[in-house]
């Protein structure tokens, strides 16, 4: 990577420091971050539409950094320079996004992203059925998820569609003001990324009395949802990931019933009865 830095930005001498698919380093004061990404030039292009659009509501997301061939791509890299420092998001952070509404022109719904999703990995397990780790705790986890996304349903009129995240499992700036994390969704997605990342569930109270029954739904699936189960899944099955994360889950699986049986407290929505049995 020290190559592609010099080939293609000149910059020499970085002192990179390793972070999730890419590396950060600082220059003259500035903190960069060189990533990996799939993207082409056209759907960088629209990616700065949206970076122009929110640094005029004053949301500084880091900018895209062209290369000395005048292209944002470089051999598979892309450049960005972090704008927002700090150590970590607050709920400051969380409104500002769900504050805004931008038509990017695409969404997806919730139930119609996981019900294809669970889908496929159904039959990706069907296909791999010699892991008898899924295969002993996939059908547990899926009657869940079908549960939930059922009680959910897609009533998106009644709720209201802003600026968020794909996913958030960490409270760290570089991933959260990274515009290829940056989505359009439902306005509480962050807020329940950030309750469950902090396990602050007294937050709650600042919300519950003020949803609808859509949003009320939407949340207590976002709370419930076991997420961190079919990352673990999709990761063995498509990526040969090692099971360590995978069996740390389901041999904690009481832990995440507690979980479950709390939120129902919470919320007043009965779904795990059968589970309790």
């Amino acid at each position: 990577m020290e190559e592609i830095l010099e080939k293609y930005y000149g910059l020499k001498n970085c002192n990179t420091i390793n972070y999730d698919n890419g590396y950060v380093f600082f220059v003259d004061g500035k903190k960069y971050y060189l990533v990996k990404t799939n993207y082409d030039e056209n759907m960088i292009e629209e990616l700065e539409k949206m970076i122009y659009f929110l640094h005029k509501k004053n949301i500084l997301i880091h900018s895209f950094i062209k290369n000395n061939a005048n292209r944002y791509i470089s051999n598979g890299y892309i450049l960005m320079i972090i704008n927002v420092f700090g150590n970590e998001i607050t709920m400051y952070d969380i409104g500002r996004f769900s504050d805004i509404t931008y038509d990017n022109g695409y969404y997806k719904d919730m139930n119609s992203f996981w019900y294809e999703k669970l889908d496929y990995l159904n039959k990706q397990r069907n296909d791999l059925s010699d892991n008898d780790l899924i295969n002993n705790s996939f059908d547990y986890y899926l009657g869940v998820s079908e549960l939930l996304l059922k009680n959910l349903g897609n009533n998106l009129g009644k709720t209201m569609i802003t600026l968020s995240h794909k996913c958030l499992t960490n409270l760290s700036v570089i991933d959260f003001y990274n515009p290829f994390n940056i989505i359009y969704d439902v306005w509480l997605k962050d807020i329940g990324y950030y309750i469950k990342i902090t396990n602050n569930y007294g937050l709650l109270d600042k919300y519950l009395d003020k949803l609808n029954r859509y949003e009320l739904n939407y949340l207590f699936t976002r709370l419930c949802f076991p997420f961190e189960y079919f990352c673990e899944v999709s990761d063995i099955l498509i990526d040969k990931a090692e099971e360590k994360g995978l069996l740390s889950l389901v041999t904690n699986v009481d832990k995440y019933e507690r979980h479950l049986f709390n939120m129902e407290n919470i919320f007043g929505i009965r779904l795990f009865e059968w589970i309790k049995k």
